[in-house]
C-alpha cells in the first residue's frame, strides 16, 4: 500500500507547529482519506461484477489495518498518555464520524474527532 505524500502536518488542526496550532500540535493525528465510499465499513468476501469489472468491498479490513498500524507504531490505543485527533473529509469525514465511538472504546487515552466536510446523496 502506498504512503500518502501530502504533508498534513503543516495545515490547521493537523499542524505540529505550536504557534499555528496551540491546542492540538502535540496530539497523535490520524487523517482518514477517501476509500471505497462505504464509510470504511463495507466487507464482501467475494467481488461483485459491474459492467464486466470485478469490484471488491473490503474497506472494513482497511480501517482495522489503520487502527492496528497506529497502535503498533504510536501506541495510540493502549497508552493513557496519548491523545488522538482523528479527522477526515469527504468519505473520510463520514468514516471519521462512523468510527469515532468504536475507536474511543478501544483507547486508554483521550480522543477528539473532527469531520471537516462531506456531501452524500440519498
Amino acid at each position: 500500500m502506498a504512503t500518502p505524500t501530502m504533508d498534513l502536518g503543516s495545515y490547521g488542526l493537523l499542524s505540529d507547529d505550536a504557534t499555528l496550532n496551540p491546542d492540538f500540535h502535540n496530539y497523535t493525528k490520524i487523517f482518514v482519506y477517501e476509500c471505497t465510499g462505504t464509510g470504511h465499513q463495507g466487507y464482501l468476501k467475494d467481488p461483485i461484477v459491474w459492467k464486466d469489472k470485478p469490484l471488491s468491498f473490503r474497506a472494513h479490513n482497511i480501517t482495522m489495518g489503520i487502527f492496528d498500524f497506529i497502535e503498533k507504531k504510536y501506541k495510540a490505543l493502549s497508552s493513557k498518555d496519548v491523545t488522538v485527533l482523528i479527522a477526515g473529509d469527504s468519505a473520510g469525514g463520514l468514516a471519521t464520524f462512523m468510527w469515532a465511538d468504536y475507536l474511543k472504546s478501544k483507547m486508554a487515552g483521550r480522543m477528539l474527532a473532527y469531520v471537516d466536510s462531506g456531501y452524500f446523496n440519498d
